[in-house]
């Protein structure tokens, strides 16, 4: 049996719209590609090609371009989760964090010793040397209770707690954490400080892909 206009059962000519083709062909357009990796929540930091359109990161995909390590050790290729794939939607999420924030318990505290006439360090001294204000500035962790600071501001507090520290226990009692070596010193430092340090009441969450104020001036994504 035949139909069709040119007399075959297995073509048709149809007139229904085809303009969905183009609309699938624009949604992986792109303008340029760039190779990144992923600073936040990673703990591989898998190389991946970022697409980007009109200024917008758009997709991304793996790359399998890794050197081969021994001849005898199998390629781990392709590397890059799940996560890896939909990063590229964090970034415009308004979900997300794009300045700091500090425990607002603890910021109360430093700031009233600031006005006191005292330095960032002496200042952050009276505070965890204190054992009330100490203990309930730690309390008040996991409750929320942040405030958002000036990019100065707080990396005036990170700097204070880490001078601190050294000070008063020597260096080899800062402790130090980067899941991804290609991370900078500042975003590795930050990172983990002693728990009398106020990283863990500071919160910032930014994207290496992600361009502003937050990558240029720390080139670091996450303060726990």
């Amino acid at each position: 049996m035949k139909n069709g206009r040119n007399g075959s059962k297995w073509f048709n000519v149809s007139k229904d719209s085809r303009s969905w083709e183009e609309f699938y062909r624009k949604r992986w357009n792109y303008d340029y590609s760039v190779r990144t990796g992923h600073g936040v929540n990673c703990g591989m930091a898998c190389s991946w090609e970022v697409f980007v359109k009109d200024g917008l990161i758009c997709w991304e995909l793996q790359k399998t371009d890794y050197p081969q390590i021994d001849p005898d050790i199998p390629n781990i290729e392709p590397r890059g989760c799940q996560r890896g794939a939909t990063a590229s939607w964090y970034p415009y999420s308004p979900l997300r964090p794009k300045y700091p924030y500090v425990r607002k318990i603890l910021w109360d505290y430093y700031i009233e010793e600031r006005k006191n006439g005292k330095d960032p360090v002496e200042a952050f001294a009276s505070i965890v040397e204190d054992e009330e204000r100490s203990k309930k500035y730690k309390s008040a962790r996991g409750k929320s209770g942040w405030k958002r600071v000036s990019w100065d501001e707080s990396t005036e507090l990170v700097a204070a707690a880490q001078i601190y520290t050294i000070k008063k226990y020597g260096a080899d009692h800062m402790a130090n954490f980067s899941p991804i070596p290609a991370m900078s010193l500042l975003s590795f430092i930050s990172a983990r400080l002693r728990q009398s340090g106020p990283v863990a009441d500071l919160l910032s969450i930014g994207f290496l892909q992600s361009p502003g104020l937050f990558r240029r001036k720390f080139n670091c994504t996450y303060f726990r």
